[in-house]
């Protein structure tokens, strides 16, 4: 319910964030050690092509791929995978236009481009 209020706000005509706030400090409540392995995992690749969004993206496949080495409850891999999908699907949604015309512009490469 969080993350679908963070995303779609009554209040802002349905246009809000992209849930990556409400499910991080979810994720810290319930995975503390295996959050902390995916944020270090996510900050080398984020730093390296100074694109946040691809680093997240790193942290949101870290954690779900340790969810599921490290052997957690089916819920909890279920809820992991489930709340990375509603990330990507609105931040897809959100950045469509924008990753669409780097790649025509720079080619598949050009997302990893610093502007």
């Amino acid at each position: 319910g969080v993350v679908v209020g963070r995303n779609f706000p009554v209040f802002l005509g349905f246009r809000g964030g992209k849930g990556v706030a409400p499910i991080f400090g979810l994720s810290m409540a319930v995975l503390p050690l295996l959050t902390l392995a995916s944020v270090g995992l996510s900050l080398a690749p984020g730093l390296a092509t100074h694109n946040v969004v691809f680093g997240i993206g790193v942290g949101f496949v870290a954690l779900n791929i340790l969810t599921i080495a490290t052997a957690q409850d089916a819920a909890q891999i279920g809820l992991c995978l489930t709340l990375s999908a509603l990330v990507i699907a609105t931040h897809f949604a959100l950045s469509y236009n924008d990753v669409m015309a780097a790649v025509r512009k720079r080619g598949p490469w050009g997302l990893f481009e610093v502007e």
